[in-house]
């Protein structure tokens, strides 16, 4: 059987979900959050960066490296995605709202931002599930 240059023993499910959505996770805070146009009807972009996109990034750097570790306990990694689901929901809510009452829109990066803080804990939890079999 020819490998191709690839590790012989490859990531489980678990973790390349959870290895995929860190990324995303990271990703998305430099992708818009929102947008919304002034009385003058310049648009005005808001992205993760301005706000809570600092911590997404670095709970996505942490899932990134405690997945990759062998021995790091998987409960950690789900923790941080619980964490950044909570971020995220509650961005999205409160961009909803805000984008209710004027000429705008929710963004794509706040979308997957939730999507990707969602992919860590399934991720993780698929992995917690197939250690205890």
């Amino acid at each position: 059987m020819f490998h191709f240059g690839f590790p012989k023993k490859l990531y489980s499910v678990g973790r390349v979900v959870a290895l995929i959505s860190s990324l995303a996770l990271m990703i998305s805070s430099f992708i818009p959050w929102g947008v919304a146009s002034d009385m003058s009807g310049k648009d005005i972009m808001v992205t993760g960066l301005e706000g809570d996109g600092k911590i997404t990034i670095v709970l996505g750097a942490l899932a990134i490296i405690l997945v990759i570790l062998e021995k790091a306990p998987h409960w950690l990694v789900l923790m941080l995605g619980l964490i950044a689901t909570a971020i995220g929901g509650v961005d999205l809510y409160a961009m909803y709202t805000a984008t209710s009452n004027v000429v705008g829109y929710v963004g794509y990066g706040l979308h997957i931002t939730t999507i990707g803080g969602i992919g860590i804990v399934v991720g993780s939890l698929i992995e917690i599930l197939s250690r205890k079999k």
